[in-house]
């Protein structure tokens, strides 16, 4: 693997952006710690069956794809990524919906977030704690009902529920956020 990388590693401080997308990765090298000032990693279109590590390890990263995998569950070192700004992981139909926003609620800065498509059936009240969330997909997923602490996203200006079995009207006017769009 790591020669698959040997271009970045001789030269890991000026690598900013890194794909590594379709290229039936179960696992990444140690080696990708090294590449101190990734800011954008793409994992997509591979066979993670949970988030590597050696991603939390990525200090400087801000967008993070990791869409079309394998993923069951993320990390609990999540909350090493300060910086992370954005996750897009839809198609992840085997997803641990128990315990991915309490999992993901540990990004203190996360801006944006997709799970769309990942066989979600309910939102955890974790929800509350993503204080800097602005836009959330949540479309194709079985999700029927909102939790309360969900009202209170101050920052959310873009909710998108296209697809699941959820009645949007009871909620309209409980949201804490006036310029809310709503997706449905």
């Amino acid at each position: 693997m790591t020669e698959y990388l040997s271009k970045e590693l001789a030269n890991p401080e000026s690598v900013k952006r890194l794909r590594l997308h379709c290229a039936d990765l179960t696992e990444l090298p140690d080696e990708l710690s090294w590449l101190t000032n990734l800011e954008y990693l793409e994992l997509s279109f591979n066979n993670f069956e949970a988030l590597p590590s050696v991603v939390c390890k990525l200090r400087q990263l801000k967008k993070l794809h990791i869409r079309h995998n394998k993923l069951r569950h993320l990390n609990d070192e999540l909350g090493e990524l300060q910086n992370l700004k954005m996750i897009h992981m839809p198609n992840n139909a085997d997803i641990d919906s128990a315990t991915v926003f309490i999992q993901l609620a540990k990004i203190p800065n996360l801006e944006r977030l997709s799970l769309g498509n990942c066989g979600i059936h309910k939102i955890d009240a974790s929800i509350g704690d993503f204080t800097q969330l602005k836009v959330l997909n949540l479309y194709g997923n079985q999700i029927a009902d909102l939790p309360c602490e969900m009202f209170g996203l101050k920052k959310l200006q873009f909710l998108n529920l296209q697809g699941n079995p959820i009645d949007i009207s009871n909620y309209r006017n409980k949201f804490a956020s006036k310029s809310l769009t709503i997706v449905c």
